[in-house]
């Protein structure tokens, strides 16, 4: 399989019409070894969201690092930095 992540301004389908929209939004996507889209997860937020790492566990979880500025929500779960000019890292863990 393969995972990716990144940022996205604007509109970006992954494989099944899921889309960023707004400011900068983190987005981390699985395909299965011949390309074929399998998942993708991406952020909802105010501040400035972005994917840096990428890795899978033996038990094919991805997990993605990155950065967060100001309040975002990531699947369903909201975090945000101390403020909206400071940075706090992520580590978010993904299952098959």
């Amino acid at each position: 399989n393969v995972a990716i992540t990144g940022n996205a301004t604007g509109g970006v389908n992954f494989g099944s019409g899921l889309a960023t929209y707004g400011d900068v939004n983190f987005y981390v996507a699985k395909y299965n070894p011949l390309g074929g889209y399998l998942w993708a997860k991406r952020s909802g937020n105010v501040g400035y969201c972005a994917g840096i790492g990428i890795a899978t566990d033996k038990d094919r979880n991805v997990l993605s690092t990155g950065f967060i500025q100001g309040p975002v929500t990531i699947d369903g779960l909201s975090a945000s930095s101390p403020g909206l000019q400071s940075k706090s890292a992520f580590l978010m863990k993904t299952s098959p």
